[in-house]
């Protein structure tokens, strides 16, 4: 079934219908566009030209960045089909400046897929045929210039087709839930512009032990480990000055390092989108405070003297809810005078 989808993907891709006079079209998002604190600001430069923090972490941080359109000429397509012997689909598009979240970005869809199912109802189809709900996010609508996917069309970020429920018993509420945070999806990426971005390498321990790696240059097309290739075998998209990061490897769930450098600069993100820093230690009578990087490894050693120094602390993955948790330990008892340092990784 999923090999049949996939192919249902390019054929979607390549012919649309859409609903009645295109309504949804004319519906004003005015008051739609990301908000000062929204996701698009998550991959806002620095002085060295890469990105603060990457729009990473969490499936949530990766749908409200995706669906916040960050200037990447965004359309929405919502709708519903019907495959096998009988193909029968009904979608419908829009332009948008972007969400505030991917929820706002569901909301605004209610309305289109409420007449999706109104014109899709009056199909003559077996109540017990399976409906999918449809949604994709495609980029660079307006750029020719921007590499083409294969089948010559935009490039998806987010593609979502899921079975709702059975022709007899569909609603919208039944079409809209298959489509929230929860929901899967075949396609899912993370498309950040980085203008000066000459190399990339992503590594990704897909199992305990286990490291799968790819690495971009300018000038040259993605090269992938053997690991990198079995675990997902889909084209990497990565082009000069866009950085393409798959949701498997960016939505927090696996340890991941992120490393990006321009000409002169590198700077390597963990899994949650936070820069690797050096650990900052805080001295108190008996403890230590430690603040490190989210998602990061930091190995802390002390010394009495800056000549022999003992490992005492390991932090392994350590995030919380901050970007640059801070860590408490006790300094070893009748060792007051120490001195501290630590390597983040």
């Amino acid at each position: 079934m999923k090999k049949f989808l996939w192919s249902i993907l390019a054929l979607l891709a390549l012919v649309m219908s859409a609903l009645g006079d295109g309504d949804w079209k004319l519906i004003s998002i005015t008051d739609n566009f990301p908000a000062v604190n929204s996701p698009k600001l998550a991959s806002t430069t620095s002085g060295d030209g890469l990105p603060l923090k990457l729009p990473i972490g969490s499936t949530k941080a990766i749908r409200d960045y995706i669906t916040a359109s960050n200037g990447l000429s965004m359309n929405i397509i919502v709708g519903l089909a019907v495959y096998g012997p009988l193909h029968k689909e009904l979608t419908n598009s829009r332009w948008s400046y972007g969400y505030a979240s991917y929820d706002r970005m569901l909301a605004d869809s209610r309305r289109v897929m409420s007449q999706a199912i109104d014109m899709f109802g009056t199909n003559s189809i077996s109540s017990d045929t399976m409906v999918y709900a449809i949604l994709m996010v495609t980029y660079f609508n307006d750029s020719p210039s921007v590499e083409r996917w294969p089948i010559e069309r935009w490039p998806i970020a987010l593609d979502i087709i899921n079975p709702a429920s059975t022709f007899g018993t569909l609603t919208l509420d039944k079409a809209m839930d298959v489509l929230g945070l929860d929901d899967p999806s075949y396609t899912e990426l993370v498309i950040v512009p980085v203008p000066k971005l000459a190399k990339v390498e992503v590594v990704a321990e897909i199992e305990p032990g286990v490291q799968a790696t790819m690495t971009w240059a300018i000038g040259g097309g993605p090269q992938l480990s053997s690991t990198w290739k079995e675990k997902d075998p889909s084209r990497e998209s990565t082009i000069a000055g866009y950085l393409y990061l798959k949701a498997w490897a960016a939505d927090g769930s696996i340890r991941s390092r992120i490393s990006l450098t321009t000409d002169d600069e590198t700077v390597t993100y963990t899994q949650f989108g936070v820069r690797i820093t050096p650990p900052k230690f805080t001295i108190r009578k008996g403890e230590v405070d430690v603040t490190v990087a989210s998602g990061s490894d930091t190995d802390i050693f002390s010394s009495r003297d800056l000549n022999g120094w003992t490992s005492i602390q390991s932090l392994r993955s350590f995030h919380s809810t901050s970007d640059y948790p801070t860590a408490t330990f006790t300094v070893p008892m009748g060792q007051s005078h120490m001195i501290f340092r630590g390597v983040s990784y």
